[in-house]
């Protein structure tokens, strides 16, 4: 069933956006303006906002929480005392939850947004009590979004946070190295979307020119801050803290590419035996991650790269 959600709207110095809090509290657009007030686009931008929350627009970008990309097979958390059955059906098993849910607005205004989740109902979608919040702000330098998620179970869950944006290429430059970034490894995944073994990663150099990748991949170790060229006149700087793993998509069909900063690998959530081990949320303790986008021109480059 189609819904329709209502947008907040931000502006600082030349920067643009919109968040639509009901739809899975997704940012619809980012926008930077140049000397002649025109719009560039640092995300797809979500030109209808009717849509099943189940079959979401290629467009904007959204939390993944309480885990990212992809569930493993079984669908089900063995790890110390507790085993818990997650729901294993397709709808439920990419993303997380929190992208398919209306969130709380606490505050809002055009520099500042405070959004909140709250997942009580236990279910088989997620049989673990859990709180999220999201916190956009929007300056002269760009955009910078906090996610935080609290488990509030009385025992341990598997827990990971991601950020999925979608941005735009349809004016690369065809003889360039477009997406530029460091990591220390380079980790395939499966036609699930789950990461390799460990003895089947590679180190990484650097990212192949993006007319050259279709492709879904997954990097270890990433340092925290990547470049996009959109065109000639500008490159779209990505950063952020609290990511160990950057997962990279470019489908090949549609003509965006998505840098997915992710606190887990796919594929490997629930996975760790140790009970302070990755991906695993003691009752009461906070995950926390941050990423921020900003614009860069080759006159001032690197002046407003955001850290």
């Amino acid at each position: 069933m189609l819904q329709t959600y209502p947008e907040l709207f931000m502006r600082s110095g030349r920067y643009e956006a919109r968040i639509a809090p009901n739809a899975g509290g997704r940012v619809t657009r980012l926008s930077w303006l140049d000397d002649g007030d025109n719009p560039v686009q640092l995300l797809v931008p979500l030109s209808d906002t009717s849509f099943d929350s189940h079959q979401w627009p290629k467009a904007g970008a959204f939390p993944m929480i309480p885990f990212a990309n992809q569930l493993p097979d079984a669908g089900i958390f063995t790890k110390l005392e507790w085993s818990e059955i997650v729901s294993s059906s397709a709808s439920g098993r990419q993303h997380g939850l929190a992208h398919r849910r209306a969130w709380a607005v606490k505050s809002a205004n055009q520099s500042h947004v405070h959004l909140s989740l709250t997942h009580d109902l236990v279910s088989v979608d997620w049989p673990w009590r859990f709180s999220a919040e999201m916190e956009v702000g929007l300056n002269d330098h760009g955009m910078t979004v906090e996610l935080r998620l609290t488990n509030h179970a009385a025992q341990a869950m598997p827990a990971a946070m991601g950020w999925h944006p979608y941005h735009p290429l349809e004016s690369l430059p065809a003889d360039a190295s477009e997406l530029v970034f460091e990591a220390n490894q380079t980790v395939p995944l499966d036609n699930a979307g789950r990461s390799f073994p460990r003895h089947e990663w590679a180190p990484f150099s650097s990212f192949p020119p993006l007319k050259t990748f279709l492709a879904t991949t997954a990097f270890s170790d990433w340092k925290h801050a990547a470049s996009l060229k959109t065109n000639l006149n500008l490159d779209i700087k990505i950063g952020g803290r609290g990511w160990d793993n950057l997962v990279v998509h470019r489908p090949v069909s549609g003509e965006y590419i998505c840098v997915e900063p992710v606190t887990l690998l796919p594929g490997t959530i629930g996975q760790n035996l140790e009970p302070n081990g990755l991906g695993i949320l003691l009752p009461g303790k906070t995950l926390t991650a941050v990423w921020t986008c900003a614009a860069c021109t080759p006159i001032a480059h690197g002046s407003n790269l955001m850290s």
